[in-house]
């Protein structure tokens, strides 16, 4: 892992405890099993800019053997996310797209490998049915061979003053199934939000947690008790 890796990351994790309500993961201990065995593809539902800083905690997590796969366009803009680690998505014909299938593929070469894709393809609210996937993470898990695990990302609030991110990492579908492999998993971040689940972990903490707004919710809720 390289310095800007490493200072990339402590900036991230700066961002969301500042920003959101934590982030929330279920799947984890999962995910790290199945990695043990093989690479792994993670395609999952693409909702705000949020969504690629939170690749770099659960990279972390998850060993730091991540790559994401980005829109070439936009590799051209934002050139320093090739430093961290992401490959570029070209799909402007389909020799460019086989040799981008090819590329990713070949960085899933064995255990503890893996690749994050967003297969929409451009920011969807959580809650828009169908997702409209296209068929990039199934194509690469396809020709690499590897697991394809569905990603919910969703961003709700819960007690504290900013939307918590719930990140739930589901179980392996075939490459025909992603779409409800996805939709499954929203709607477990879903549950999440409204009634709590034991099965998610604090995977970072978030502007809730602090001592101030622990007060003034408590010095609200007082107020609201005595009208």
């Amino acid at each position: 892992m390289t310095w800007f890796r490493r200072a990339f990351g402590a900036y991230v994790r700066y961002r969301i405890r500042g920003g959101l309500d934590g982030m929330h993961v279920r799947g984890l201990p999962e995910v790290l099993r199945l990695l043990e065995r093989g690479p792994v593809v993670f395609a999952s539902n693409h909702v705000c800019w949020w969504d690629t800083m939170a690749l770099f905690p659960l990279d972390d997590a998850l060993g730091a053997g991540g790559r994401v796969w980005m829109d070439a366009a936009n590799l051209k803009k934002f050139p320093f996310f090739l430093s961290l680690g992401a490959l570029a998505l070209d799909d402007s014909g389909p020799a460019a797209l086989r040799r981008s299938v090819r590329e990713a593929a070949g960085w899933l070469t064995g255990p503890g490998r893996y690749l994050w894709v967003f297969p929409q393809g451009h920011y969807v609210p959580s809650w828009v049915r169908p997702l409209g996937l296209r068929p990039g993470a199934s194509f690469v898990a396809r020709h690499a061979k590897t697991t394809l695990v569905p990603v919910g990302l969703t961003y709700g609030f819960r007690q504290g003053p900013a939307p918590a991110l719930v990140v739930t990492l589901g179980a392996p579908v075939g490459f025909d199934d992603l779409e409800g492999g996805i939709e499954a998993a929203l709607s477990a971040n879903d549950a999440f939000l409204l009634r709590g689940d034991p099965a998610y972990s604090p995977l970072l903490g978030g502007v809730a947690s602090g001592t101030e707004h622990s007060l003034a919710a408590r010095a609200l809720g007082l107020l609201v008790n005595r009208g």
